[in-house]
């Protein structure tokens, strides 16, 4: 018995040893998965490797939402956020994928919106709730859809009123959870929720539904961080966490509490946090930027106004005094109407409609208005573009085209309008954008850049056009020919103020000042020639005389490429004389927009230049196109 007692010990013992070597070697040669194999790429170094390895991984899996979550972390790591939106875009385009690549292209969208100001982040943050909606159209009961909705319009600034339907997607989480088995994700519906109370004026409700989270979550700091808060700071300290100087705060991606097991120390915190990368710290919680003070005072003066600025029966309301209009004058209902249309224009690419319903928007507006409309178009497009895509960037031209080509330039300038709004400065970073929209984009995309720096930066800062100089020759005219636009609008159509503000551009690139200066005057008054013409015939011997009227031609002919049929009204309701002078000058721009297009190179200025020459050929620019018989 003993040895047979022995052989059986012996015999278990065998059994449990090669039990243990079977489950080793299992462990052992199980295959590394798509991140195993990231990770040690990212490891040695190997950045484009790690992200070519996960991709192939999601185009395998696209259902895979810890993949995704490790492939957004290195992505933000690596400031590649445009890289993710692209191919979440290509992934899903086809359609009928599961939630879970939807889930993940709506946080790459998020991802990015450290790195394109506040008003963009209201573009990047659409996008994303688009992609949250496309798995609520199939199921209007998905919990993280609905989160995420929610999670997006409680970042909102307070003007644009979405506090309320934040409310909503959080209140339908917490029907869709009531009664099932605690997750740890469900806390997030407690403190976002309760979040959303404090910011729509609730307060007595928020702490009830904190209350009745910490008896699932006993104690969990976030939840008692609110409780301990006294009612009378709560709804500030709130505020500050969502979108302090009423911005759009940043949000943390990572999304691992979804499949934790266990309840994350941190989810929500109240303090503000700055970004860390994805996998580290709290769940998708807020984090600061900080706009410069400029910034700032710009985005206090659009909020002020925005009410005014979206309704064309309130323009008249707009405070324009900041920009050197004075109130009362013609010209204040003139720059409202204009800002009302690159208002429209913008908030209309913010809503991330199809291009038939933005054309149909376009033409909905009055023929006065329509122009700017464009150009807020562009405006929207490129402020969900961060400086670093020029990739992203390089499409605009294409994608406005499909709206309405007649108004390509418009959308153009419009692009470089929001990056000088945006407070962008630096030249390089700058001139590489533009650089992809090859040399007629990259025209008319300084020049508004150059228009949009100095109108809202030049009262405080004269020293914001000296950027100019620090750009390429040929880039640095067409930024100048925009420095004189805003000049039109900034000298309140005084001729004296408009002179000594002329006279600060650098001697180099004053001329295209002057054309650009006289072609803001001529495309916004193309209603009134009269005072266009008034506007040359005061200034005599100028010896500028020939780029003003170089510019009064651009300005007329560009606004007729856009709406014929409004420009020959509007001459058809000028006195004889100044129709017939205005047709002059039209003929000229259409015969040197032919010469210029048989050349190389910036269409823009060699345009600008083949305008000057005719009209310096006619009987001299100083007595030329006086009048007509």
């Amino acid at each position: 018995m003993l040895i047979n007692d022995r052989l059986a010990y012996a015999s278990r013992t065998l059994s449990v040893v090669l039990a243990v070597l079977l489950a080793v070697s299992c462990v052992t040669t199980r295959p590394p998965g798509p991140i195993d194999i990231a990770r040690d790429q990212f490891a040695k170094g190997d950045v484009e490797s790690g992200f070519k390895t996960l991709e192939d991984g999601l185009r395998n899996e696209p259902g895979s939402l810890e993949m995704g979550n490790f492939y957004r972390a290195r992505i933000v790591e690596n400031k590649q956020e445009d890289r993710s939106i692209n191919f979440f875009k290509q992934l899903t385009e086809s359609g009928g994928l599961p939630n879970e690549a939807y889930y993940n292209f709506a946080f790459a969208y998020i991802d990015k919106i450290p790195r394109v100001g506040p008003m963009g982040a209201g573009f990047l943050s659409k996008r994303s709730i688009a992609q949250f909606k496309i798995v609520l159209d199939k199921d209007q009961n998905d919990w993280i859809a609905n989160y995420g909705i929610g999670m997006n319009y409680l970042h909102w600034p307070d003007y644009f009123k979405k506090t309320e339907g934040a409310l909503g997607y959080f209140e339908t989480c917490m029907r869709l959870q009531s009664g099932k088995p605690v997750k740890p994700s469900y806390l997030l519906t407690y403190l976002r929720m309760g979040d959303a109370l404090i910011r729509g004026g609730e307060i007595e409700r928020a702490y009830q539904v904190w209350n009745d989270g910490s008896k699932l979550f006993p104690r969990h700091r976030d939840l008692q961080a609110r409780l301990d808060t006294p009612r009378d700071r709560i709804e500030t300290v709130i505020r500050n966490l969502y979108n302090p100087n009423n911005s759009i705060g940043a949000i943390d991606t990572n999304i691992e509490i979804l499949w934790a097991s266990v309840v994350p120390e941190k989810v929500v915190p109240l303090e503000r946090n700055t970004l860390q990368q994805a996998g580290v710290g709290g769940q998708l919680r807020g984090a600061s930027t900080a706009p410069e003070a400029s910034q700032l005072n710009l985005f206090s003066w659009f909020t002020r106004n925005l009410p005014y600025l979206s309704d064309r029966n309130a323009i008249a309301k707009v405070d324009m005094t900041s920009l050197g209009v004075k109130q009362g004058s013609r010209l204040e209902s003139r720059v409202s109407a204009i800002a009302y249309g690159m208002i429209t224009g913008f908030m209309a690419e913010m809503e991330g409609e199809s291009d038939a319903a933005l054309r149909s928007k376009a033409n909905s507006v009055d023929s006065f208005t329509r122009p700017f409309f464009h150009e807020g178009l562009g405006m929207g497009y490129a402020a969900a573009v961060s400086i670093e895509s020029s990739g992203e960037l390089k499409t605009m031209a294409a994608a406005m085209k499909q709206i309405d080509p007649n108004f390509q330039r418009l959308h153009l300038a419009g692009a470089g309008m929001w990056f000088g709004l945006e407070g962008t400065k630096e030249p390089d970073r700058v001139a590489a954008a533009f650089s992809q929209l090859g040399p007629f984009g990259e025209a008319y995309a300084y020049e508004g850049y150059g228009f949009a720096r100095t109108l809202f930066y030049y009262k405080s800062n004269a020293q914001t056009i000296d950027a100019g100089a620090l750009l390429r020759p040929e880039a640095a005219a067409n930024f100048y020919h925009g420095v004189g636009r805003a000049f039109w609008i900034l000298s309140g159509a005084d001729p004296g103020v408009a002179e000594q503000t002329l006279e600060t551009v650098p001697i180099d690139y004053r001329s295209h000042a002057y054309s650009g200066y006289a072609m803001g005057m001529a495309f916004t008054q193309v209603d009134d020639l009269k005072a266009v013409f008034s506007r040359i015939d005061v200034a005599g011997d100028n010896p500028h005389r020939s780029q003003f009227l170089t510019g009064i031609t651009m300005g007329l002919y560009i606004r007729r490429l856009g709406d014929p049929e409004y420009v020959d009204t509007m001459l058809k309701q000028s006195a004889s004389g100044d129709q017939c002078r205005a047709r002059q000058l039209l003929a000229v721009g259409e015969a040197a927009l032919k010469e210029a297009g048989r050349g190389t190179g910036d269409l823009h200025a060699n345009w600008r230049a083949a305008i000057q020459a005719r009209i310096e050929k006619e009987a001299g620019a100083r007595s030329s196109f006086t009048s007509c018989v």
